[in-house]
């Protein structure tokens, strides 16, 4: 008899951190659909799908990486599976790898832009936590790269979908979601200041400097709310 072990099927699952991409998730896809036009049929539901497992798999090749970083810090090390001993590197490795394929292969059935553009985020998501580019440790492309794979990559992909088409409407959405995402990269940074240092991270927030890097995110986060807010408002009211 086939025996499951629970303690690893909940490490799996912390892995994925599908709760704290649910924070945002369900916003990226209703300004993605919105911002250009969207119809919702089977093709917008398997992008939104696949986006879902993108960002999954971008949080679990994320926690595989940090996982020594994340063992010096009490909180996270709790809540990485991988830094708490529940899971090997080899098992995240594989769970990321599979979650990827499982993302990508539908959108192949869509067209080749929406394939190339999943494919383009799944490895800017894995450079942004792996060697040798590890986008997080090199200030300014830290931001840029987490703005696209997060946020910006998205509305691309609901763009490329069969009749969807962008125009400035669409261009103020990708702007204000991309500055959104890059003042969320900017506040994590300041969250993890502590370790960060210790572990000899240099990212964006290195460089400005503590308050200066809060000051930064609240700004980009403002400017990312006003954008988006401006596209729906033209939207909606087709002005």
């Amino acid at each position: 008899m086939l025996k499951i072990n629970k303690t690893k099927l909940l490490g799996y699952y912390k892995l994925t951190r599908v709760r704290t991409i649910m924070d945002f998730y369900p916003f990226l896809i209703i300004f993605g659909i919105l911002g250009t036009r969207t119809y919702i049929n089977l093709a917008s539901v398997v992008v939104s799908i696949s986006i879902l497992l993108l960002l999954v798999g971008s949080f679990i090749i994320n926690d595989i990486e940090d996982s020594e970083d994340d063992a010096k810090d009490p909180k996270k090390v709790k809540r990485n599976p991988i830094s708490a001993g529940i899971l090997t590197k080899n098992q995240g490795y594989v769970f990321y790898f599979g979650v990827n394929v499982i993302a990508l292969l539908p959108l192949l059935l869509i067209n080749n832009l929406v394939f190339v553009t999943g494919l383009v985020v799944a490895m800017v998501g894995y450079f942004y936590s792996c060697l040798p580019l590890r986008f997080k440790s090199r200030p300014v492309i830290d931001l840029l790269s987490h703005g696209f794979f997060l946020a910006g990559a998205q509305i691309i992909m609901f763009a490329f979908l069969p009749h969807n088409g962008a125009d400035n409407k669409t261009l103020l959405t990708f702007i204000g979601l991309y500055l959104f995402s890059m003042g969320g990269d900017l506040y994590n940074e300041v969250r993890d200041w502590v370790v960060d240092r210790e572990v000899g991270l240099k990212n964006t927030a290195s460089i400005l400097g503590f308050n200066v890097s809060r000051y930064v995110s609240y700004t980009f986060y403002g400017l990312g709310v006003v954008l988006i807010a401006l596209a729906t408002i033209l939207i909606v009211f087709k002005l």
